[in-house]
């Protein structure tokens, strides 16, 4: 986990220690699934933060203020070589530019397959992710060196026999919705009774 080294009226001061908080104590209880950890606690976060801080939610500038801020400290851990705490930031971030998406169109919903593939991001894929975002060249040298990382997936099955972590090009796409992988057919069918609920033909 990471403290953000600044705060706007104590909002983020006061997601980033909720999110802490629900992390460690799923974390103590449980030695398993840290996505799904993460994702919960994100959840709680969220909530919590809602309920007190209705105005930066409710405003899509805070929103996009808050999406900056994630980033630029992600940005900074990774120069710092501290992926840990950008993979966070770019857990966090997205979360809030997806949030940001469904403010303007009220018929997206979050692309939690990606968010969640974000949480255990390679490090080819954490720098490209920051590198699109951020409005300076700072990454453009470490891009150079990572390129050539193969990215990782995450198989959309939480019952993965395999630890869900997989190389993305060794990935099985759902052919009907496109917005979920799966580390082999095995998982795909293993898992489509939950996701068929969710599935869309939509691409």
């Amino acid at each position: 986990m990471f403290r953000p080294s600044s705060t706007d009226h104590g909002f983020v001061s006061a997601l980033i220690d909720e999110f802490n908080l629900i992390y460690g104590r799923l974390h103590v209880l449980y030695d398993r699934d840290v996505v799904a950890f993460a994702c919960k606690a994100l959840l709680a976060a969220f909530k919590f933060t809602q309920e007190k801080y209705d105005t930066v939610w409710n405003d899509r500038a805070n929103l996009n203020w808050t999406v900056s801020f994630f980033l630029a400290n992600g940005t900074q851990h990774l120069l710092d070589e501290n992926d840990s705490c950008a993979r966070d930031c770019a857990f966090i971030s997205y979360a809030f530019e997806q949030r940001a998406a469904v403010f303007v169109n009220q018929s997206r919903t979050i692309n939690w397959p990606k968010l969640l593939e974000l949480y255990i991001a390679d490090h080819h894929t954490l720098v490209s992710f920051f590198r699109k975002r951020i409005n300076c060249s700072c990454l453009d040298e470490l891009y150079k060196k990572v390129k050539s990382i193969p990215k990782i997936g995450l198989c959309y099955n939480p019952y993965c026999k395999h630890g869900r972590v997989v190389t993305r090009s060794k990935t099985k796409c759902c052919s009907q919705c496109r917005g979920v992988i799966f580390c082999s057919r095995r998982c795909q069918a293993a898992h489509w009774p939950r996701h068929m609920k969710f599935c869309s033909k939509k691409t």
